[in-house]
């Protein structure tokens, strides 16, 4: 019987040679996805972090402010600053405080700590004083940030602020603020042409602060009738701050931004904000945790003390 042409197998090279492209064209495919999945992570994580940041602009704006302890108790004292003291659950329910209003918030960036790792932000929600003894002795409602006084909601030592309202956030998707040291030279900095030259400042916090409506005002006293007007935002970089530094010193700087005549804080007199609504904002730089992309963020400028803007890169440090 005449046979057919009989079936032969691979040999051992051509499998060998088979699994070697096979492995390497997954590898690459692999490659390339997570590649992908790096970018779509790192694209949504900064535009979180946008809308978050837009979120604290616009709650100010609004007057919403969310504290994350909410039991208190807050009066005026003989010097015109808040006094703030827990309460006893239930005694002092929102709306009962006398003469203490919150004005803003500030954020902290490049938290420091093993825990935070440059990836946790934490907002202090800020309370001043609602009235202000003129220097004529009439009580009026405070027209300023120097009038209204304000102090951190955090504890800290020598002040009667015992609460800590401050709330912290986590970066999404492993983002960290550029921190100093780390790769590339643009941190968190401000620029502005009438106090640094268009040269950046560093700085590790901002205060958002809202305005205050003044007064029609009579020459030679005190006049009551408050003037109306529409609700914005002061950008103000809190002078001093800096990236990673602990909160014992931070909040100090925070509750010293303002300079109140004759007044004292922990033994340190208020100081006027180094500049407010920097012309050129403030920004921020970020890196992306699963690869080399990182973006600038910049907060405020010349057009809008609520504008924020974002600018990608493909390298790290916003270079």
């Amino acid at each position: 019987m005449k046979g057919g042409k009989q079936p032969h197998g691979f040999t051992i090279l051509e499998v060998t040679i088979f699994l070697a492209i096979s492995g390497l064209l997954f590898a690459s495919a692999m490659v390339l996805m997570n590649g992908k999945q790096d970018k779509t992570e790192f694209s949504t994580g900064i535009g979180q972090f946008v809308s978050q940041l837009q979120t604290i602009l616009s709650n100010v704006t609004s007057g919403y402010y969310n504290i994350g302890e909410q039991n208190y108790s807050c009066s005026t004292s003989i010097i015109n600053r808040p006094d703030i003291v827990p309460a006893t659950i239930g005694t002092a329910p929102l709306g009962t405080n006398v003469g203490c209003v919150f004005v803003g918030d500030v954020i902290q960036f490049g938290v420091p700590g093993p825990s935070a790792a440059n990836q946790e932000y934490i907002v202090y929600p800020m309370i001043g004083s609602q009235f202000f003894t003129s220097p004529s002795g009439d009580t009026i409602q405070a027209t300023s940030l120097t009038q209204a006084l304000p102090v951190a909601l955090y504890p800290e030592t020598g002040l009667d602020t015992g609460v800590n309202g401050t709330q912290t956030n986590v970066l999404p998707y492993g983002l960290t603020v550029n921190y100093p040291g780390a790769s590339g030279s643009t941190t968190m900095t401000y620029t502005d042409s009438s106090v640094n030259h268009d040269m950046p400042v560093t700085t590790g916090a901002i205060g958002l602060f809202t305005t205050f409506n003044g007064y029609n005002s009579t020459a030679g006293t005190d006049s009551n009738n408050l003037e109306s007007g529409s609700q914005s935002i002061d950008l103000v970089p809190i002078p001093g701050s800096s990236l990673e530094e602990p909160q014992t010193t931070l909040v100090p700087q925070i509750d010293s931004i303002t300079n109140g005549t004759g007044n004292v804080i922990n033994g340190s007199p208020r100081t006027t904000p180094t500049v407010s609504n920097p012309d050129g904002g403030v920004q921020i730089c970020i890196n992306s945790g699963t690869n080399n992309e990182s973006g600038l963020i910049n907060i405020g400028g010349s057009n809008s003390s609520t504008a924020v803007t974002l600018t990608l890169f493909s390298s790290p440090g916003c270079l």
